[in-house]
């Protein structure tokens, strides 16, 4: 059997700037993330979109459940433009005229944007006990169980808790299941946990802006604030 040897490119992760070698998606990958778009559903698009970006990243170490999920999506989309088209044109109809209109997007252009005035990840509780927190992982959408606890315990609460990283009391971590975790963080003052919830918030994201003028003259936007809405129009 033939065997072609694809050409390797380098992606760099926007959350900590490490430079990740990868490879080209070929058609055995494109049909797996074809049928998740068929299907619509958010879980299985992303699970494909996991799945695609683990087996092409080259790094012995790479983790596709480790990394945050702006990083996911922002993997993902650089590979597609190398994997593919880096230049795609789509079609649009604009709600104000009901006409359609031809588009084009430059992946080169897909930028991670980081809130300038995003807050700490090092969460003061009291003059010793300091939480740090994490951005969520891709891996927290593929737990079944996470999401039946987001719907029956209220999502705020469990999101916090899946991505506190570490608890410091002065210098020395400390270590606590899940049950006692969750414990704790019920103990905590609501400026602290306040402060939990603004640094999710303001997770940084995808955010991509295509202007045109329509027919009646008016300037119009098409914007992509998820890996989902490239999704539903690429």
């Amino acid at each position: 059997m033939l065997k072609i040897i694809h050409p390797t490119f380098t992606i760099k992760q926007p959350s900590n700037g490490k430079i990740l070698n990868f490879r080209r998606y070929v058609v055995k990958e494109d049909k797996i993330l074809l049928f998740a778009k068929e299907s619509k559903d958010l879980n299985d698009i992303l699970k494909a979109v996991k799945d695609v970006v683990n087996v092409c990243c080259m790094e012995e170490d790479f983790n596709v459940n480790e990394i945050p999920l702006f990083d996911l999506e922002y993997i993902f989309l650089k590979l597609r433009g190398a994997s593919v088209n880096n230049y795609e044109e789509f079609v649009v109809r604009d709600v104000q005229d009901n006409k359609e209109y031809k588009l084009a997007i430059d992946f080169d252009d897909i930028e991670v944007k980081f809130k300038e005035d995003a807050p700490s990840k090092n969460i003061q509780v009291d003059d010793n006990i300091t939480i740090v927190m994490r951005y969520p992982k891709a891996s927290i959408y593929d737990d079944k169980e996470f999401k039946e606890r987001l719907v029956a315990q209220g999502g705020l609460f469990e999101l916090v808790l899946d991505c506190i990283e570490q608890i410091y009391n002065k210098d020395e971590v400390v270590e606590m299941t899940r049950k006692e975790l969750a414990e704790f963080l019920e103990t905590v003052g609501v400026p602290a946990f306040r402060k939990m919830e603004a640094f999710l918030v303001s997770m940084p994201s995808i955010k991509h802006t295509i202007h045109y003028i329509n027919s009646l003259g008016n300037p119009r936007q098409l914007t992509f604030n998820s890996l989902i809405d490239f999704f539903l129009y690429l």
